[in-house]
């Protein structure tokens, strides 16, 4: 009797176990799905204010690596390595999250030469990556693709890969990637940024990437008495953009010039366009103000009056028209609109809504068609069209979405697609004699 006493208290024991094991949640570093290791990873290619001559590329280790460098070679297909090959030390950017501390490494590259490509790896003496090839942009304007990816946000791992290779199958020589914001998700941890790089994998690598923060980019620091939101740390230590944007709003505000387009980027988590009441900061020590909005929509005119490239083309997160029901963005239809239709953007890419929609503004005050404004997302979350909205020229709901856009000198071919590579939407902007034309 006492052997069968204590055999069924032995099981219950283990079930008990077992059960807490099940259900513990996760909160040390030991049970995080992505921690950091000694090897580089999450490893990303920047956009640069010289795309011609510059490469700019961050990775992450963990906290104890104190220094990290890049090395650098023309590309070559032999299997021996030249005996000199360059390198660059990184800067060091520790990332606090949660209580988990993390090294990300930035360099930027320079005095490349245009139109060619390299063979890189980052990393120490003891921890490297693999070599991978990048490629300086052109000097003067050749055709070119880019890939944009709306919001990515929720279930990550399981939906988002599938978008990124099938854009990559349908546009393998594309030369940018561009993120409308809401890449992660606000209310996850450190690893909602590792689902993120798990399904970009290599291709962040190899493409540069143009990316804007959308509100779900922010994690939540108090709920009460005031709802406060900051940029995930994240956010600085794998993004080094051009530091050329609004004053007050570095690396989330700047401009982009590949030959051929100027990209601008804008910043537009303010409270107003939220529609909450909240403190955002952006970091630590910068809390969102009417003043910063004010700065941004100067420098905004200014970046689109200085503009020499035939093509313009703005990336946001928050829509200047919505696609939902009970939304609607004045702040930004009062302030950036007329900006857009004053200095002749083309097209604006924008995220938040969850839906596919393309349109224009309905109350044009020249009866303009530009610029066209199309909202998409890339994700697993999905909101209904609100199809009485009257910009909407064309819609899809429940669809995960990739846009292919191919830039010519007088032309953009732009097409939308599904998560299968089904042709979801496809319209041409044409320049002429007489001006720009759309071809639906």
């Amino acid at each position: 009797m006492k052997i069968i006493k204590l055999l069924s208290i032995y099981f219950v024991v283990i079930a008990a176990l077992v059960s807490c094991s099940l259900s513990a949640p996760k909160e040390t570093p030991q049970q995080r799905q992505y921690p950091e290791s000694l090897f580089p990873d999450r490893i990303m290619q920047n956009v640069t204010e010289d795309p011609a001559t510059q490469i700019a590329v961050s990775w992450r280790t963990k906290a104890h690596i104190a220094t990290g460098y890049v090395e650098y070679v023309k590309a070559f297909s032999e299997t021996n390595l030249p005996k000199e090959t360059s390198t660059l030390q990184a800067n060091v950017k520790p990332v606090n999250f949660e209580n988990i501390e993390a090294h990300y490494h930035q360099v930027l590259i320079e005095n490349l030469e245009p139109a060619t490509s390299y063979m890189i790896r980052v990393g120490n003496e003891e921890y490297r990556s693999e070599w991978f090839t990048v490629q300086t942009a052109p000097e003067q304007f050749e055709p070119f693709k880019f890939l944009w990816f709306g919001d990515v946000q929720n279930d990550i791992r399981e939906f988002a890969p599938r978008i990124f290779r099938q854009a990559t199958k349908m546009a393998p020589d594309a030369k940018i990637l561009v993120h409308s914001g809401d890449l992660v998700l606000s209310s996850g941890d450190d690893d909602t940024w590792g689902e993120w790089f798990y399904a970009g994998g290599w291709l962040f690598q190899h493409i540069p990437s143009l990316a804007i923060a959308g509100n779900s980019d922010h994690f939540r620091l108090q709920e009460k008495p005031v709802d406060q939101r900051m940029l995930f740390p994240q956010w600085h230590g794998v993004f080094n953009f051009p530091s050329n944007g609004a004053k007050g709003l570095d690396n989330v505000t700047f401009f982009y010039d590949y030959p051929g387009v100027r990209f601008i980027g804008l910043y537009t988590n303010f409270e107003s366009t939220t529609k909450d009441e909240r403190e955002i900061y952006i970091k630590q020590d910068v809390i969102l103000t009417d003043d910063l909005f004010a700065e941004q929509t100067k420098w905004l005119e200014e970046t689109l009056k200085t503009n020499n490239q035939p093509w313009l083309i703005v990336v946001m997160h928050h829509p200047v028209f919505t696609a939902r029901e009970d939304r609607d963005n004045e702040l930004l239809q009062e302030h950036w609109l007329p900006l857009f239709e004053k200095y002749g953007v083309d097209l604006v890419l924008q995220g938040h809504d969850h839906v596919y929609a393309r349109g224009i503004n309905p109350e044009s005050q020249g009866g303009g068609l530009f610029p066209v404004y199309v909202t998409s997302f890339a994700g697993g979350k999905s909101r209904p069209v609100d199809f009485s909205n009257g910009w909407i020229t064309l819609a899809h709901e429940h669809q995960s979405m990739f846009q292919v856009v191919e830039v010519e000198e007088s032309k953009i071919n732009f097409e939308a697609f599904d998560a299968l590579g089904n042709l979801m939407d496809a319209f041409v902007i044409e320049k002429s004699d007489i001006g720009k034309i759309l071809i639906d």
